[in-house]
């Protein structure tokens, strides 16, 4: 499992294979996701996949719709640091 994401090349073939089954996300979109809005709004960026996961939750809660994105960007989080399998264990409606 890649932690540190200094050794993640966002977007790059660095960074693990992992995309989600049913709608065209990578786990480098959601890395760059994260540190790219992080950049945007001045806030601190997420250096490892943890807190990339957590920087999306927050950003799920601030959204009061269904953020379909951010389903997608759990569920290639929960897949490189958990380990679930994407295809079975998705949030995806």
């Amino acid at each position: 499992m890649i932690e540190d994401l200094r050794t993640i090349r966002v977007l790059d073939e660095a960074c693990p294979n992992i995309s989600h089954p049913l709608v065209e996300y990578s786990l480098g979109e959601a890395v760059a996701q994260a540190v790219n809005h992080a950049g945007v709004f001045g806030r601190k960026a997420p250096v490892s996949l943890r807190e990339v996961r957590d920087y999306i939750k927050n950003l799920m809660q601030g959204t009061g719709d269904q953020w379909l994105t951010g389903y997608a960007a759990l569920d290639v989080l929960d897949a490189a640091i958990d380990g679930k399998d994407v295809t079975k264990n998705h949030r995806y409606p």
